[in-house]
């Protein structure tokens, strides 16, 4: 969504407008004032056909210049918040890089984290699920459907992670 748009949306909701932040910004493993990056737009603002749209989703590249990369634990260190409950993440095939950034405070807060995965980006990001498992196990987390809550395992993964699509994961910290 267009920032305009969302600083619309704020005026529009006045209550919310203390409690958002509005960054332009790509969240990633990183800070970098210039990444390089291709961002597809899952909602087709104009598109042409034969515009070179994403073979699995059909999204569409737009542009990237101009936009800095962030990390989420620079973002909380700068804004000095003291508590995060849930992280949503859904960046169209950068949610590890996303994670990799938020090593520090998902051990410091524990959030819940929601974010897609399916096996078509893993493919495209030269993943394996074998390197998500080792990630939230080693901060603490198991991971669940997000939409039946059945975990998600190395033995199980394969048919809960589907081939061309995406769901929903949900990572709980351990108890």
């Amino acid at each position: 969504m267009p920032k305009g748009r969302l600083e619309e949306n704020l005026r529009l909701n006045p209550q919310l407008s203390q409690k958002i932040v509005l960054s332009q910004c790509f969240v990633s493993s990183r800070e970098e004032t210039q990444p390089e990056l291709v961002a597809y737009a899952s909602w087709h603002l104009d598109a042409q056909p034969g515009q070179g749209l994403h073979p699995v989703h059909k999204g569409m590249p737009r542009p990237t210049d101009q936009v800095p990369a962030i990390t989420l634990d620079g973002f909380v260190e700068r804004q000095g918040l003291s508590r995060i409950d849930l992280i949503k993440i859904d960046t169209d095939g950068h949610e590890y890089d996303v994670l990799l950034g938020a090593q520090e405070i998902l051990r410091r807060f524990k959030p819940q984290i929601i974010f897609e995965l399916g096996q078509y980006v893993m493919e495209e990001r030269g993943l394996g699920f074998e390197q998500y498992l080792a990630y939230f196990q080693a901060l603490g987390y198991e991971l669940f459907d997000a939409a039946n809550k059945k975990s998600i395992s190395a033995g199980n993964w394969a048919t809960r992670v589907p081939r061309f699509s995406t769901i929903d994961v949900l990572a709980l910290p351990l108890r």
